[in-house]
């Protein structure tokens, strides 16, 4: 029964995609007209999802309802890495079972002190070379608000990155914790570009708009994008789903620093994907320079 579900949800995810996908605040010099579900041998795939933990206090529904969905969806898409923010303790049990081609940067620990915001890879596509964890020193849960990084070779170029995943606070005008929280992440981002000599691409929930809806939301996106580039506003190719257009005011982001081409980034907002978070899955395919 579980396997006719899964196979089931993966044909619905492939069909709907592909009716419902659309350009959505695309360059208008852009020649693709198609949602990219495969890429150039030497493209990397990253996303990043939220996928809304199931205890209490995030509202999340229960992980067994939602495992086919988040399955199918990573079948459809194949990125070479997944950052997940707000993964439980039932989430990892899933996510152990994703597939034998991903694997965690990093042990899986207790649940009184495990990150919430793991990284998996593909081990088919890439090499692990050394990752770690950090948390926050102005945090309040050190299990969500933390920062995964991992350093990685692309096998079929031999180039090297970094990826980091983080999921910050949300901003209080009576209080500062997401830009502190936002300078502990610059300053690890600008010792690993300077340990490695690579780019370096910082994916998660960061709680902040892209210049909107207020000073507030936007202030933690302004304070960012002085020293990062949103992969959003400098793919050659904009893509989303009619659920929701890829210019739409999110929480989610994929940044980058150093030397890379962005061929498109796509917010995956496939109705269907309602029923599994309050987020829609974003990714960014790359080329290493």
């Amino acid at each position: 029964m579980k396997k006719v579900l899964y196979f089931t949800t993966t044909m619905v995810l492939a069909i709907v995609l592909f009716f419902d996908m659309n350009i959505a605040c695309a360059p208008s010099d852009s020649n693709s007209h198609k949602y990219p579900s495969s890429y150039k041998s030497n493209c990397i795939r990253i996303m990043s999802y939220n996928i809304l933990s199931d205890s209490i206090g995030f509202d999340g529904l229960s992980v067994n309802t939602r495992e086919s969905l988040l399955k199918g969806t990573v079948k459809a898409t194949s990125p070479h890495i997944l950052c997940l923010q707000e993964v439980s303790g039932n989430w990892y049990k899933v996510l152990k079972k994703l597939g034998s081609n991903f694997e965690f940067t990093a042990p899986i620990r207790n649940r009184l002190c495990m990150c919430m915001t793991p990284i998996l890879y593909n081990t088919q596509s890439l090499t692990l070379i050394k990752s770690g964890i950090e948390s926050y020193t102005c945090s309040f849960d050190s299990r969500i608000r933390c920062i995964s990084w991992a350093y990685f070779s692309q096998k079929a170029t031999d180039k090297r990155f970094v990826v980091l995943n983080t999921h910050l606070s949300i901003f209080d005008k009576n209080q500062c914790m997401p830009l502190l929280q936002a300078t502990q992440l610059l300053e690890l981002v600008n010792t690993l570009k300077d340990k490695y000599s690579c780019p370096v691409f910082i994916a998660g929930d960061f709680n902040t708009k892209q210049r909107s809806e207020g000073s507030l939301d936007s202030a933690t996106y302004e304070y960012l994008t002085l020293i990062l580039t949103d992969t959003r506003l400098s793919a050659k190719n904009i893509l989303s789903g009619k659920e929701k257009a890829a210019c739409s005011p999110i929480n989610d982001y994929i940044f980058f620093t150093g030397n890379a081409t962005v061929e498109s980034y796509t917010l995956y907002s496939v109705p269907v994907l309602k029923a599994l978070s309050d987020h829609f899955p974003i990714f960014a395919d790359i080329i290493l320079s």
